[in-house]
């Protein structure tokens, strides 16, 4: 992360792994937009991001390359000796013969899967991303779209039959390490719903033990469920052994409602009673809304 804030002060060395003489660009695309990352003497110098056209939009990944560096390079006298593309683009003999036609001196593409050169690919793909992201906070009247995909989304990565419309979460804790309480907050449409919240006492029998006051606070929340709708998912903070407590305290209901545990500090999942371990990158949008709930409770 400290490696791709240092992107906007240009200058700043690359990955000690990737530090040698050789000029290069990074070359990467994701949705409709795509980057060059500028490399020389082992220091990111420049970063440019440039749209495509939207006939350019269902295109594959090698095409859009193509079509990247055609157009970026026709531009710009400033060639590289070599290119690292997200993979191998379109045409991309051609292409390499093209640029060293123009460079007076050979050019390299290439496309690497592990190492130092796939590391700066990655250095490059994740800025992309992260400028996407912003790109997509900022769009006015978007944030009803943005949180209608980012639930679809969810849905996905979760293997649930539609996007989830109602969403809890759990955590239990101490306050000031003498009151043992749980809080369960309540999300509809991916945004808080203050009047779903809940908070559980507990006795100081359990009040130690934290998969005991998340079996209690789970079974008491069901039982007072009185129109018999359960929410979609049932977010647990913690491992697996949160996520088993829940779940044998949930019973039959765990059968219509997907339990899952995340854990605070990898922001990885583990989903219902097959324990299905999931780990995305916590900037995707539907790790987001999982994470804000999470952070809620």
């Amino acid at each position: 992360r400290d490696l791709l804030s240092r992107l906007d002060s240009f200058g700043w060395p690359a990955p000690e792994s990737a530090r040698d003489r050789v000029s290069r660009d990074i070359a990467a695309v994701r949705e409709n937009w795509g980057i060059i990352l500028q490399m020389r003497s082992g220091r990111f110098t420049g970063v440019v991001r440039l749209p495509f056209e939207s006939r350019w939009r269902q295109a594959g990944v090698p095409e859009r390359l193509s079509v990247l560096l055609r157009t970026y390079y026709s531009e710009t006298g400033d060639i590289p000796r070599e290119i690292l593309a997200i993979e191998d683009p379109a045409d991309s003999d051609m292409l390499s013969k093209w640029l060293s036609d123009r460079r007076n001196g050979s050019v390299s593409i290439l496309s690497p899967s592990r190492g130092a050169g796939r590391e700066l690919v990655d250095v490059a793909l994740k800025d992309l991303e992260h400028f996407l992201a912003r790109l997509e906070w900022k769009r006015p009247g978007g944030r009803a779209e943005r949180t209608k995909a980012a639930l679809e989304g969810l849905a996905d990565m979760l293997g649930l039959p539609a996007p989830p419309e109602w969403m809890v979460a759990l955590d239990a804790s101490t306050i000031q390490g003498s009151y043992p309480v749980a809080a369960l907050v309540s999300f509809r449409g991916g945004r808080p719903d203050k009047s779903g919240y809940r908070r559980f006492s507990m006795g100081q029998d359990i009040g130690r033990n934290d998969p005991a006051m998340i079996a209690d606070s789970v079974g008491r929340f069901l039982a007072g469920i009185e129109d018999g709708a359960l929410p979609d998912v049932f977010l647990v903070d913690g491992g697996i052994t949160q996520l088993r407590a829940a779940l044998a305290a949930a019973g039959d209901a765990a059968d219509r409602t997907l339990f899952v545990a995340i854990a605070k500090r990898e922001e990885a999942l583990l989903c219902g009673r097959e324990e299905r371990p999931v780990s995305r990158d916590p900037d995707e949008p539907p790790m987001r809304i999982l994470v804000a709930l999470r952070r809620r409770a």
